[in-house]
């Protein structure tokens, strides 16, 4: 593997930014193929995930849903609470995986980061809604046409657990499928 040790800026300002705290990490970076490694910053680690895509001409700009690291890795790990969708065990460690990839229809054919699968247990409850099974009949309307919430009398109460999931993301009764 290659490791990191571009100049980002030609006057140097990006390496007061490198030695200053900021990395909180490495991965194998997603737009290259021979193994270069570069640094995850706070703000890159459950940063955004929409970038435009380079490989267009100006008059094509696409917003492309790529990964800055290999299988998302820099949506583990999240420094900033507000951000956290769930945690779970990611390649044996406990952490958390930011919201906004679980269950984002941009990416359904992401492979899942936590070991058991969790951030992509996802369901479609409507044509134009796709959700995490644990924002079904939760008391919370994640769908616009209310579908999350409206078919919820086949459901009986059972004393279960939600787990990993952070309360900010998904909180309600507990339900399950008869």
């Amino acid at each position: 593997t290659q490791e990191w040790h571009h100049n980002l800026c030609l006057n140097g300002a990006d390496e007061d930014l490198c030695s200053s705290g900021n990395i909180t990490g490495y991965c194998e970076a997603a737009d290259y193929s021979d193994g270069t490694i570069i640094p995850i910053f706070n703000f890159t680690r459950c940063g955004p995930i929409g970038r435009v895509n380079k490989r267009f001409n100006i008059k094509d700009v696409q917003v492309s849903y790529s990964p800055i690291c290999v299988a998302y890795k820099e949506q583990t790990n999240c420094s900033d609470v507000e951000r956290i969708g769930l945690t779970c065990d990611v390649d044996g460690y406990p952490s958390t995986v930011a919201k906004q990839i679980i269950c984002n229809p941009k990416m359904r054919d992401r492979n899942a980061l936590c070991d058991n699968g969790m951030d992509v247990k996802c369901v479609t409850v409507s044509i134009s809604c796709w959700v995490h099974k644990h924002q079904i009949c939760d008391g919370v309307v994640d769908c616009t046409d209310r579908t999350d919430e409206n078919s919820c009398s086949n459901l009986v109460t059972t004393d279960c657990e939600r787990t990993g999931y952070s309360t900010s993301s998904f909180q309600g009764n507990l339900v399950a499928y008869p």
